[in-house]
């Protein structure tokens, strides 16, 4: 359903996408054209045009994104965490977590239930946390 609304196609382009293993609107517009052109009954122009509304759809959307996140005062700190999309960024934020150190505060388990935890990985959720704590321990070789 989500590619029958985003790219604007009927239920048929819908599940050939999904049956040669789309899941999502980004990642038709980030592989290479003839990947697309290459499922039966599609060609190059009919790959082009799915990709084109795919971007339409991501850039649409991220503006929403990035209005949604202003309107929630959410820090350019945590906007230029390298890993977090918008929609990440808009769903912390609705919880409360508009600054880096509020992300670092947060335990992984957090992170998954804001986040959800299809969203990204125990290890990514980690990894994400470790370099929002980063900034904590810049000066303290400094100081000794």
């Amino acid at each position: 359903q989500a590619f029958i609304d985003a790219l604007d196609v009927d239920d048929v382009i819908a599940h050939l996408l999904v049956a040669e293993g789309f899941s999502s609107v980004d990642e038709i517009a980030a592989v290479p054209m003839e990947e697309i052109a290459a499922i039966e009954g599609f060609d190059e122009d009919l790959a082009t045009e799915l990709q084109n509304r795919a971007k339409a759809y991501i850039e649409k959307r991220n503006a929403e994104f990035a209005v949604r996140s202003k309107e929630l005062g959410v820090d350019d700190s945590l906007m230029g965490l390298e890993g977090l999309t918008q929609e990440m960024i808009v769903k912390l934020a609705e919880k409360g977590v508009k600054t880096l150190d509020d992300f670092a505060d947060l335990a992984t388990d957090e992170v998954l239930e804001i986040v959800g935890e299809n969203a990204m990985t125990a290890h990514d959720a980690e990894a994400l946390i470790m370099k929002a704590r980063e900034h904590w321990f810049e000066n303290d070789g400094e100081k000794a």
